[in-house]
């Protein structure tokens, strides 16, 4: 599946990179506003500063997917992501 977002916050791009990162991915910083978010069926992009873009693939089940965007509740951001099966269908939209 794969993922396209928009994240708004304040916070540095390198602290938003640690609270999307779960404990058994590998987050590798770029440049300053520039992270890669790695692990088992995980590839992530994040870019940018004050507002990050967020995208890649995730193949992971959705109970997973949905739980890691839970546990991002408390986070200081507001976000929109989309999850999509291919170009064509969207499978969950999330919004903080």
């Amino acid at each position: 599946m794969k993922l396209f977002g928009n994240i708004y916050t304040d916070l540095d791009t390198s602290t938003i990179a640690n609270c999307l990162c779960l404990e058994q991915w590998c987050c590798i910083e770029i440049e300053p506003d520039h992270f890669e978010l790695e692990g088992s069926g995980v590839k992530l992009t994040l870019e940018g500063s004050k507002e990050i873009l967020l995208f890649g693939s995730l193949e992971t089940p959705l109970a997973e997917i949905d739980q890691w965007v839970a546990g991002l509740s408390d986070v200081a951001m507001h976000f929109a992501l989309d999850l999509h099966a291919d170009e064509a269908r969207l499978i969950r939209r999330y919004h903080q």
